[in-house]
């Protein structure tokens, strides 16, 4: 039974995905946000326990790819479709988002490359990013609702989120395969500076959190590259 875990959590993901969007709909902010929080743990944990009871397999992979497509893809696109005017078509493009999340995931998972580090945008960063904007958005934080709803603002941000998630750019993970500084200080400083953000620029700094994971990525290409 407990070789069965690592699919349970990831099926607490993919619950939790569901349930984001259900509470999305009702406008319930706070809980989208715990929701989203629970599908970003199982994730983190699912391949760890996978891992330490060492029962990976082939339906975990894909099953795994099958929750965050709902919790990292489909839920991103439904948050810039709130944000979109209602008017028109225009909202539809929001619908880019789970579409490209779709390929990221397919090619995630036929490439061999990506061991030690990631190409393009995971989907758990993508959706913490878009999830930032919405709850400024929704709470007009620091007066930026009227500009963060402006429809060229959103396409841009479609059109930029759905070329990172495809994206060749190598971007460096943040498991921990030990505990050194050497090996971690990239992650560890991130970690920090990424604290900082969250408790001071609250609910926008989700999103510059992952401005400055891809910024540090794209400034350490190199020494990625060599992992």
């Amino acid at each position: 039974m407990i070789r069965h875990l690592p699919n349970v959590i990831t099926l607490v993901n993919l619950f939790s995905g569901c349930l984001a969007i259900i509470f999305l709909f009702q406008e319930n902010n706070k809980n989208v946000m715990w929701c989203v929080a629970v599908s970003l743990l199982a994730d983190l944990l699912d391949g760890l326990v996978a891992r330490m009871l060492h029962v990976t397999s082939k339906i975990g992979k894909e099953l795994d790819s099958l929750a965050d497509l709902t919790s990292f893809g489909v839920l991103p696109g439904f948050l810039v479709f709130h944000m979109l005017p209602p008017q028109g078509n225009l909202a539809y493009v929001a619908l880019l988002i789970p579409i490209f999340s779709a390929l990221r995931l397919a090619k995630f998972n036929i490439d061999e490359r990506q061991t030690h580090y990631f190409l393009g945008l995971p989907t758990p960063a993508s959706t913490i990013f878009i999830l930032g904007l919405y709850l400024t958005y929704s709470n007009d934080a620091y007066g930026m609702r009227l500009f963060l709803s402006h429809p060229l603002f959103l396409l841009a941000i479609v059109i930029l989120v759905c070329a990172l998630l495809v994206s060749e750019i190598p971007l460096f993970s943040l498991k921990f395969s030990t505990l050194t500084w050497k090996e971690n200080r990239i992650k560890i400083i991130f970690a920090l500076l990424s604290l900082i953000l969250c408790l001071f620029f609250s609910p926008i700094g989700f999103s510059m959190t992952i401005v400055l994971y891809v910024a540090i990525s794209l400034f350490t290409k190199h020494s990625i590259n060599n992992k």
